[in-house]
């Protein structure tokens, strides 16, 4: 019996070393062709079984620049994504995004609407790679249709390219999609966006200035410093929160007084925050917070005690 099962274990073994040794030869072809710019391995393998696609996607993950994009996949890899099998459509989502098939957009962006949700999530990932207004917009559609949460699409239009996109047709959008879109202008470092950021930050929905006000700070738009001022005085304690943290970020010392009061704002957060901030401003900042760690009000004293110890250190 025990003999039966070592058998078993070495044989399993031998396949599976077969196997390995089989798909790296065929990846070294596949890179060897793109390398020679020669796409024919590369095009038998779009074609072929799982294991042949699994070695394109690793050899195209791993050498991205030698892969000429975008490349105009073949029609069998798009009537894949009509596959009963959900890992099948999935590999081919992959293809289509590393080969930045232009062409195949549409096809990709129905799969947002896919019943299973790594086929929906690949199908997002497809069409960052792809690129282009009409990958943009379908992704915040899928987002205004709950096909994907908001932080699935933010990260993949954190592009300049897609913020432009979508801030053309900023007025079409919702909250829910507009405030993503100001979030992404901040990731993306799009300071191309400030002004609308800026006019969001003056009179958005509050969620929509909670984002601007943010994305503001993480751009550095030191032309923001009115509106992110005004913000300490929003009635929405998120908005004063961002506005305290992104005012420490242009690190201007004009800025202390307003931070200062804050420190005396009924939130923790924004106290927390505006103290942060102060401990960002230099000596003008560090003259704020003793003040405030000498003053009356309890709460405001220990944060900005707390605040002078990073200081220090």
């Amino acid at each position: 019996m025990l003999g039966t099962l070592v058998a078993f274990v070495l044989a399993r073994k031998a396949n599976r070393d077969l196997s390995e040794g089989r798909s790296a030869e065929h990846r070294r072809r596949i890179a060897d062709g793109l390398t020679a710019g020669q796409m024919g391995p590369l095009a038998e393998a779009l074609i072929g079984n799982r294991h042949e696609q699994e070695d394109a996607i690793a050899v195209m993950r791993a050498e991205p620049e030698a892969v000429p994009t975008p490349t105009r996949a073949p029609d069998s890899l798009v009537d894949q994504l009509r596959s009963a099998s959900a890992p099948s459509r999935g590999r081919a989502l992959v293809l289509l995004g590393l080969l930045e098939a232009t062409e195949s957009c549409s096809d990709v962006a129905a799969c947002l609407a896919d019943e299973d949700p790594d086929v929906r999530l690949a199908a997002a990932t497809a069409l960052e790679q792809i690129g282009g207004p009409a990958g943009a917009s379908a992704l915040i559609d899928a987002l205004e249709t709950g096909l994907l949460t908001p932080p699935r699409i933010i990260e993949r239009i954190a592009h300049p390219w897609a913020v432009d996109a979508l801030l053309a047709r900023r007025e079409q959008l919702g909250t829910a999609a507009r405030t993503a879109l100001w979030r992404a202008a901040g990731l993306a470092r799009h300071v191309g966006a400030v002004p609308v950021l800026r006019e969001v930050a003056r009179g958005g929905e509050e969620e929509e200035r909670i984002s601007a006000v943010r994305a503001l700070g993480e751009l550095g738009a030191v032309e923001a410093s009115a509106e992110l001022l005004a913000a300490l005085a929003d009635p929405t304690w998120q908005v004063r929160a961002q506005a305290a943290t992104a005012l420490g970020r242009l690190g201007d010392g004009d800025a202390a007084p307003d931070l200062e009061h804050a420190m005396a704002d009924r939130s923790w957060w924004v106290r927390t925050n505006a103290a942060i901030a102060l401990g960002e401003l230099g000596d003008v900042g560090a003259a704020a917070l003793e003040r405030v760690a000498a003053g009356r009000d309890p709460y405001a004293a220990e944060r900005a005690r707390e605040a002078l110890q990073g200081v220090a250190a």
